[in-house]
């Protein structure tokens, strides 16, 4: 432990909104707000506090550290839901008069409109009408107030830091094998919704996990999907032999040999050129709500579905295993026929 540079750090106290008294009337006992303010005082000011060495308090044989907090920065921040409003009651005061003036709703509407434009006009006062106390408050010479977060940001928060949600669901899809395609349209709207939530870079997980829900889901089981394989001669075929009473029974009840779990465990596997070729697709159609809920991703299984979805000619929704099966169908249809013409354009 190197004592000398922790006396001269910056401590950070987030939530300091949170210990505000509830109640403006003294009468009334309030634990966890003034009570915490007044203990907090000392080690503001500049006291020696003794700091458990191991971070555990509760032993018997604690052993302390004596520090010195007069050369640290304290910074202490909140969010202080409401302040706007106790802010607005300072600057809308009139007098009662036939000179006095009348302040207009519209102003009014204007400045929750534009909350960062009123928080900057923030002073003690204020704080102290929030809830603190005015000996805490006092002891913060400086008040600043921050912006919210622009669309512009959000996009930025979304793709570009080091772990940013885009990349962990690129990750999560990558470990199935799939692919992860996302316009820039699409990112432009999440950032938009999470902005007129006021949710801030905390809101965005909630939108993303929403888009992903089904993908999340439907994108393991394609991907383990053995592909399909055109259809073999009949010199060529396998012959198996029918199934047995007790084969058909278990295959009724699903009991016995577990064929489900059986027939996922050989598709995974299967080496990867043999499996589904898988890609996730995020446009501006996916943030579409129908019936109050976002249509999604898109999940793209083939090829073909891929390169389509790419030129922007596969709709959304055109991913369902029924029409998948169709797809499927018919190309292995007209590959039979065309080897058939093949065969009797060389005979």
């Amino acid at each position: 432990h190197n004592l000398h540079l922790a006396e001269r750090g910056i401590v950070y106290i987030d939530e300091i909104d949170k210990v505000a008294k509830r109640t403006r009337s003294s009468s009334s006992r309030d634990v966890s707000g003034e009570g915490v303010q007044q203990a907090l005082l000392k080690m503001l000011e500049g006291t020696m506090v003794n700091v458990p060495e191991k971070g555990n308090k509760k032993h018997p044989r604690v052993e302390y550290i004596q520090m010195d907090t007069k050369n640290i920065l304290f910074i202490c921040g909140g969010a202080f839901v409401g302040l706007e409003k106790v802010i607005n009651e300072r600057v809308s005061k009139t007098s009662i008069g036939f000179g006095a003036a009348v302040a207009s709703g519209e102003s009014l509407d204007k400045d929750q409109e534009c909350l960062a434009k009123v928080t900057q006009k923030v002073e003690h006062t204020d704080m102290i009408n929030y809830g603190l106390i005015p000996e805490f408050v006092g002891r913060f010479p400086v008040l600043a107030s921050l912006e919210a977060l622009t669309e512009e940001q959000l996009v930025h928060v979304i793709k570009c830091p080091k772990n940013a949600i885009l990349k962990q669901y690129a990750s999560l899809f990558g470990m199935n094998g799939a692919t992860l395609y996302v316009s820039d349209g699409a990112l432009d709207l999440v950032a938009r919704e999470a902005y007129e939530r006021k949710t801030g870079a905390r809101g965005l997980r909630s939108i993303m996990e929403a888009l992903f829900w089904d993908a999340m889901y439907q994108v393991p089981e394609e991907v383990t999907a053995p592909c399909q394989t055109p259809k073999k001669d009949a010199a060529s075929a396998s012959v198996t032999a029918p199934p047995t009473s007790s084969q058909e029974s278990q295959d009724k009840t699903g009991r016995g040999s577990g064929s489900s779990g059986k027939k996922k465990k050989e598709a995974m596997a299967l080496p990867m050129a043999q499996r589904q070729e898988v890609a996730v697709f995020l446009s501006e159609d996916s943030l579409v709500k129908v019936g109050g809920k976002y249509a999604g991703a898109m999940v793209a299984v083939g090829e073909e579905e891929i390169n389509k979805a790419l030129r922007g000619e596969l709709q959304q929704g055109k991913t369902t295993k029924g029409t998948k099966g169709q797809e499927a169908g018919s190309a292995s249809d007209n590959d039979a026929a065309a080897e058939e013409d093949d065969e009797s354009e060389t005979a």
